[in-house]
Parts: structure tokens; sequence; C-alpha cells
């Protein structure tokens, strides 16, 4: 059974994907290129939108 957030991941990503993926990013980004980032706090915080953030990467990668 699909869960609310897996389905807002879902229309999110079709919204902004689409079947062609970003042509922005096609036309500017090579294929193979990947990335890594750190992110850095100067005061504690906190996060929020974590489940979300997985949710997105479980698809992302899913469909890779």
């Amino acid at each position: 059974m699909e869960t609310r957030i897996e389905h807002l991941v879902m229309l999110a990503l079709d919204e902004d994907l689409g079947s062609l993926g970003d042509v922005t990013s096609r036309a500017t980004i090579p294929a193979n290129q990947r990335i890594h980032a750190r992110i850095t706090a100067k005061q504690v915080g906190v996060i929020a939108g974590l489940a979300i953030v997985r949710e997105v990467y479980r698809q992302v990668e899913s469909a890779t």
C-alpha cells in the first residue's frame, strides 16, 4: 500500500521531471556527473522533512 509521502513525492517528481527529465540539467550536466555535498551548520538546529528526503532518494535511485 502506497503511503501519503510516497504518493506526494511521486507527484512532485513527476511534475518536476516528467517523462523527459529535467531539460536544463540534461543540457548542462554530463549524464555520468556525480557530486558529493556536506552540510555544515554554524549553530545547533532542527532538520525537518527527513522522511521526505529519504523517499525522494529512494524513488530516484530505484528509477535509475
